[in-house]
């Protein structure tokens, strides 16, 4: 696949997010991912300073495609930086949940996959494995708005009603620089299937 064709799966790929100030999902309490730090419930991203601040950072900057908060985590955007968020974005709520972290304690490299060589994890590095959902809203709603004389674009549609999990949680190794963390690598579970039983599950 070419690097544009790359990007722009990437950027179709983009979980919606709100823009309104959100701190959890009604009823639980996960965190949300939000289009605005003041619309997330992490106070550290932008700051590296933990792993879990660290992913967060790195999802923000994908996500939100405020491509600076990649650099805060050593991960270059490459062609990315042409492209950015579409309206729809905005409009849905994307909470998560922290559902495992593990200090490396001996080297080990996952399976490689469609002939791409595996990265290291060291000593030291830290295994942080989130589990997401998504929470599209309204899509009559959001039609309706489209020609609506008053409203904005997709004004009162956000819910948490049609709310999914993914169908596999996410793996992120990440790696101290000095006073920061930065991203190694990321998994979608999904396509690693052996990360759980090689890692996870492993004593």
């Amino acid at each position: 696949m070419s690097s544009f064709k790359a990007a722009l799966v990437l950027v179709l790929g983009f979980a919606w997010l709100q823009s309104a100030l959100a701190q959890s999902v009604p009823g639980t309490k996960l965190p949300l991912m939000g289009f605005s730090n003041s619309a997330s419930t992490s106070t550290c991203i932008g700051d590296p300073v933990t792993p879990l601040c660290a992913v967060e950072t790195f999802e923000a900057c994908r996500r939100r495609a405020e491509w600076p908060l990649c650099a805060e985590v050593g991960v270059d955007p490459g062609d990315r930086l042409h492209f950015g968020p579409g309206e729809n974005i905005k409009l849905s709520y994307h909470p998560y949940e922290v559902v495992g972290t593990r200090t490396i304690r001996v080297a080990f490299a996952p399976k490689p996959r469609d002939g791409v060589p595996s990265i290291e994890w060291r000593p030291g590095d830290v295994a942080v494995r989130l589990w997401w959902q998504e929470c599209p809203p309204i899509k009559k709603c959001v039609i309706e708005t489209q020609a609506h004389p008053t409203k904005k674009f997709g004004e009162g549609c956000r819910t948490f009603e049609f709310c999914a999990k993914y169908r596999a949680p996410h793996t992120y190794i990440v790696r101290r620089a000095g006073h920061r963390w930065v991203l190694v690598a990321r998994y979608d579970e999904l396509e690693h299937t052996d990360l759980q039983g090689d890692f996870w599950n492993r004593k």
